[in-house]
């Protein structure tokens, strides 16, 4: 639910950050996904893990698992990944929502290699150097770290670096579906370009519609088709297309089960009418 980011700004923050802590830093929107990707931090270790595809989808995965757990609590957590080091998630909130994330990580807290980085005898050497060359963190230097980073949050929001859009959510989906009609909608599709998460698009759909987003979808579809089938030049066929339906048989199904009478009739009673 951002409006606009400061992205200059953000990443001029990443590398002072990282070059106080050692530690890397990157903001992401509330779908997950990262804001900046110009600037990033990440060191020899991780870049040579994420250089093997099951590295890459442990990361991703593990990302994506601290981010639901923060995005549920609305608070900071952390957790240890699956090659040993640690991750923090830190809400960015506006409000009482969750607007974006500094994910802070690779931070090592522990003198033994995980099991996972033993990749093949042959990678074993390189991994352990690199994974050494990171420093090693005691707690009370995690919390220093998280303390920094809770800081930057304030510090973003307050300086409007990252700047949450004022309409509600509800306004924001709603807008979005209506402009984007004619084309295949999902919610999938619609948090990554609202960048609301996709458990807030269903919540906010449902306390401002009484409606489950697919039940809105479909209402505003068939709204706007009506609209359509009374002008003379447009086809049942075209009304479909134009409103986000590509089998005009499954559209004739849903009009009729909504309205009671096929979009061809209503097509013509719309004529007599005007007549």
């Amino acid at each position: 639910m951002l409006s606009n980011c400061d992205i200059q700004k953000l990443e001029q923050m990443q590398q002072d950050f990282h070059y106080v802590t050692g530690v890397s830093i990157t903001p992401f929107y509330a779908d997950g996904t990262p804001i900046t990707t110009t600037y990033t931090a990440m060191g020899e270790y991780c870049t040579f893990v994420n250089l093997t595809e099951t590295g890459r989808i442990f990361c991703e995965k593990s990302n994506q698992a601290l981010m639901k757990k923060c995005r549920e609590s609305k608070q900071i957590e952390r957790h240890i990944c699956a090659w040993g080091l640690c991750d923090i998630a830190i809400p960015l909130l506006h409000r009482e929502d969750i607007i974006g994330y500094l994910m802070i990580g690779q931070i090592r807290t522990s003198d033994t290699l995980p099991e996972n980085a033993h990749l093949s005898s042959k990678d074993s050497q390189k991994i352990r150097e690199y994974y050494y060359k990171i420093p090693l963190f005691d707690e009370r230097m995690i919390e220093s770290v998280i303390s920094m980073g809770s800081i930057m949050t304030k510090y973003i929001i307050f300086e409007n670096i990252i700047k949450a859009d004022p309409r509600k959510s509800s306004d924001i989906i709603a807008d979005y579906i209506e402009e984007h009609l004619s084309k295949p909608l999902n919610v999938k599709t619609i948090s990554q370009n609202t960048h609301i998460s996709v458990s807030g698009i269903y919540k906010s759909m449902k306390q401002t519609y009484g409606k489950t987003l697919g039940e809105y979808i479909l209402g505003l579809r068939l709204a706007r088709a009506e609209t359509l089938l009374k002008e003379e030049n447009v086809s049942i066929e075209k009304a479909a297309e134009m409103v986000g339906f590509c089998d005009p048989a499954y559209f004739s199904r849903c009009f009729k089960k909504s309205r009671g009478i096929s979009p061809m009739k209503f097509k013509k009673l719309s004529r007599s009418t005007d007549k």
